[in-house]
């Protein structure tokens, strides 16, 4: 649910008169990039948004139940969530209709590194795959290992681009960018410390994978030679957080502005372009 503060950085760019050439993104993030480089405004995001509920999002407690006791848990624990039947209401399962270039970032288990979903192949230090499917590309950059099922693309497994790549800026300067503003969701040190002395499975877990993803995007990010505002937002809250979404997306609104002579410096704007935030509704 984090990764729609992206909605309402893209509001205040729009604000800003400000304009992106293509998109960059993984697990959630690349949901929102992918409906923002097919053209919809933050208002219809927020629409779109406003329609995410946890039934759509996480299959029902009671099939996982079912699943365990009959012991056809096979692939996750999940499934495939209903979302991905609802998208293509919003989107086209075509990289081609999108207004934006769109990548996408997924981790390959047969490869055992990130690869670059998108509309055609290019050169650099991950392997770009022209995806035949936008929906799929979106379903195996968020199919995280163990919740989701994993999803086969031109004989490769694939699953979360987040579990090697979650802030993926080297590969928006690997395909080309001269600047990047990015978004980065990230965990907060120490989160649950108070619950560590006793942890129990989720914990470790949880905890286990959120410091090698944190230390992994440190390594890449410092690899990133290209200008770039890097819009740093921590969870307070775990993912199912339906009942925040209007807060979430105003966070982003507000973190974008926190940073607005950055962004305007960034595109070579003047401070004075971005003028005063709306008020909050």
């Amino acid at each position: 649910m984090w990764a729609l503060a992206g909605i309402g950085v893209w509001r205040a760019l729009l604000e800003w008169n400000l304009s992106v050439d293509a998109v960059v993104g993984c697990s959630a993030g690349a949901v929102v990039g992918a409906l923002i480089a097919a053209g919809y405004s933050p208002d219809e995001l927020s629409e779109w948004a406003a329609e995410l509920v946890p039934g759509l999002v996480y299959p029902r407690g009671r099939d996982l139940w079912r699943r365990l006791w009959t012991g056809t848990l096979s692939q996750s624990l999940l499934g495939t969530p209903r979302v991905w039947s609802h998208l293509p209401g919003w989107l086209r399962d075509d990289f081609s209709q999108l207004k934006l270039p769109l990548w996408i970032v997924v981790t390959s288990l047969a490869q055992r590194s990130p690869v670059v979903l998108g509309p055609s192949p290019a050169a650099g230090d991950y392997p770009v795959l022209a995806a035949p499917s936008l929906i799929g590309a979106l379903k195996a950059t968020n199919a995280v290992p163990g919740l989701f099922d994993p999803i086969t693309i031109a004989h490769d497994v694939f699953v979360d681009g987040g579990v090697l790549n979650d802030y993926p800026v080297d590969v928006a300067a690997q395909l080309g960018a001269t600047t990047i503003l990015g978004v980065w969701i990230d965990a907060p040190i120490m989160v649950g410390v108070d619950r560590l002395s006793r942890p129990h499975l989720g914990h470790v877990l949880s905890q286990s994978i959120a410091a090698m993803v944190q230390q992994m995007s440190h390594l890449r990010q410092s690899r990133v030679g290209v200008p770039r505002v890097d819009l740093r937002i921590e969870r307070t809250e775990g993912h199912r957080v339906f009942h925040r979404i209007p807060d979430i997306i105003e966070v982003g609104y507000q973190t974008a502005w926190a940073s607005r002579h950055e962004i305007a410096s960034l595109f070579g704007e003047g401070p004075s372009t971005v003028g005063t935030p709306r008020l909050s509704s």
